[in-house]
């Protein structure tokens, strides 16, 4: 005959479930207070790529979950406002998992789009060379600087515009593959 449990013997049980899953929970935000910390260090160069991995393997179940979410999620938005620095250590950090592939993909894009600017602003540093010899400027002291041309946004906008979607796919994918 089947045990009967006593309404007592239930609630203890449920209890006892709450609460693990609750120490669960706060490890996991431990975890990501944690490795958003160690994200915001690695992307200013304080911290390694390496370390920034070590880091979190030394961590475990729960709050290495957290930690690793929270640290791809605070790369990804320094990379996302510029700092290609936090590139490396985002690369790091998924080597192994299923976000490895997706980090790629965005590497090669962001070396796609850094080649763009690069031959948009010699372009514009040949354009500025001839109109400045035209007006009877040049030699040795003439040092255009294409960084101040007014049209280079706009240049580099049109040459990149190709990689524009390829970016956005490629931030998707890595977002959903951290997620």
């Amino acid at each position: 005959m089947a045990e009967i449990k006593s309404s007592l013997e239930i609630a203890l049980e449920r209890a006892a479930a709450l609460g693990s899953a609750d120490k669960d929970q706060e490890r996991r935000e431990e975890g990501r207070r944690q490795g958003k910390a160690w994200a915001r260090r690695a992307a200013m160069g304080e911290l390694a790529p390496s370390e920034l991995r070590g880091l979190i393997d030394q961590l475990g179940g729960a709050e290495a979950e957290g930690a690793f979410a929270a640290a791809g999620e605070s790369l990804l938005e320094e990379i996302t406002a510029g700092n290609r620095a936090a590139l490396a250590s985002l690369i790091m950090l998924t080597t192994g998992h299923p976000a490895q592939e997706a980090a790629k993909d965005l590497a090669q894009v962001l070396k796609a789009e850094e080649s763009v600017a690069i031959e948009v602003s010699r372009q514009l540093a040949t354009e500025l060379t001839t109109t400045l010899a035209a007006e009877g400027l040049s030699g040795s002291a003439v040092h255009p600087n294409p960084a101040s041309h007014p049209q280079l946004q706009e240049r580099f906008q049109q040459a990149a515009a190709g990689l524009q979607g390829q970016r956005a796919a490629a931030l998707r994918a890595l977002e959903k593959a951290l997620g």
